[in-house]
Protein backbone atom coordinates (compact mmCIF):
# COMPACT_ATOMS: atom_id res chain seq x y z
CA UNK A 1 0.00 0.00 0.00
CA UNK A 2 1.43 3.56 -0.90
CA UNK A 3 0.17 6.94 -0.63
CA UNK A 4 1.51 8.67 -3.55
CA UNK A 5 4.22 7.97 -6.53
CA UNK A 6 6.31 10.01 -3.94
CA UNK A 7 6.77 6.17 -2.14
CA UNK A 8 8.27 4.55 -5.23
CA UNK A 9 12.00 5.43 -5.14
CA UNK A 10 12.90 3.20 -7.65
CA UNK A 11 12.73 -0.32 -8.54
CA UNK A 12 14.72 -1.49 -6.03
CA UNK A 13 12.67 0.60 -3.15
CA UNK A 14 9.15 1.21 -2.61
CA UNK A 15 8.11 2.52 0.76
CA UNK A 16 5.00 0.64 1.39
CA UNK A 17 2.68 0.77 4.63
CA UNK A 18 2.04 -2.62 6.05
CA UNK A 19 -1.81 -2.17 7.95
CA UNK A 20 -1.40 -3.71 11.29
CA UNK A 21 -3.22 -7.37 11.61
CA UNK A 22 -6.54 -7.73 13.42
CA UNK A 23 -5.79 -7.60 16.88
CA UNK A 24 -2.27 -6.89 16.80
CA UNK A 25 -1.99 -3.71 17.05
CA UNK A 26 -4.25 -0.48 17.56
CA UNK A 27 -6.24 0.66 14.62
CA UNK A 28 -4.01 3.64 13.84
CA UNK A 29 -0.88 1.65 14.04
CA UNK A 30 1.09 -0.12 11.19
CA UNK A 31 4.54 1.14 9.85
CA UNK A 32 6.37 1.77 6.52
CA UNK A 33 8.88 -0.83 4.80
CA UNK A 34 11.00 -0.50 2.10
CA UNK A 35 10.56 -3.05 0.05
CA UNK A 36 11.26 -3.47 -3.85
CA UNK A 37 9.08 -2.79 -6.60
CA UNK A 38 9.12 -6.07 -7.99
CA UNK A 39 11.10 -9.85 -7.76
CA UNK A 40 14.26 -8.82 -9.57
CA UNK A 41 14.63 -12.59 -10.65
CA UNK A 42 11.59 -12.70 -12.37
CA UNK A 43 11.76 -11.78 -16.12
CA UNK A 44 7.69 -10.73 -16.12
CA UNK A 45 6.93 -7.57 -14.10
CA UNK A 46 3.52 -7.59 -13.47
CA UNK A 47 1.79 -4.43 -11.13
CA UNK A 48 -1.70 -4.68 -9.91
CA UNK A 49 -2.64 -1.22 -9.25
CA UNK A 50 -5.78 -0.54 -7.22
CA UNK A 51 -7.67 2.80 -5.65
CA UNK A 52 -10.33 2.96 -3.38
CA UNK A 53 -13.23 5.18 -3.88
CA UNK A 54 -11.72 8.18 -2.37
CA UNK A 55 -8.22 7.73 -4.30
CA UNK A 56 -8.09 10.40 -7.07
CA UNK A 57 -7.85 8.95 -10.64
CA UNK A 58 -4.84 11.90 -11.05
CA UNK A 59 -2.96 9.95 -8.00
CA UNK A 60 -3.74 6.74 -9.60
CA UNK A 61 -2.45 7.68 -12.99
CA UNK A 62 1.05 9.69 -11.52
CA UNK A 63 1.79 5.96 -9.88
CA UNK A 64 1.23 4.33 -13.00
CA UNK A 65 3.52 6.77 -14.87
CA UNK A 66 5.92 6.45 -12.14
CA UNK A 67 6.07 3.14 -12.99
CA UNK A 68 6.86 3.43 -16.40
CA UNK A 69 9.71 5.69 -16.42
CA UNK A 70 11.01 3.02 -14.58
CA UNK A 71 10.71 0.55 -17.67
CA UNK A 72 11.94 0.52 -20.86
CA UNK A 73 9.84 2.13 -23.06
CA UNK A 74 9.93 -0.97 -25.37
CA UNK A 75 8.38 -3.33 -23.38
CA UNK A 76 5.38 -1.44 -22.67
CA UNK A 77 2.12 -2.27 -24.23
CA UNK A 78 -1.28 0.07 -24.87
CA UNK A 79 -4.11 -1.37 -23.18
CA UNK A 80 -5.86 -2.24 -26.10
CA UNK A 81 -2.66 -5.12 -26.59
CA UNK A 82 -2.99 -5.89 -22.93
CA UNK A 83 -7.18 -6.37 -22.65
CA UNK A 84 -6.49 -8.45 -25.65
CA UNK A 85 -4.26 -10.62 -23.87
CA UNK A 86 -6.85 -11.73 -21.06
CA UNK A 87 -8.46 -14.57 -21.18
CA UNK A 88 -12.60 -14.41 -20.54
Amino acid sequence: FIQSEAAIRSEHEVEHFVFPAHGTEKPSGGHVELRPLWDQASPHRRILVTGGASCPDGIIQQVICRINRLLPADSLRPIEAVLGSIQP
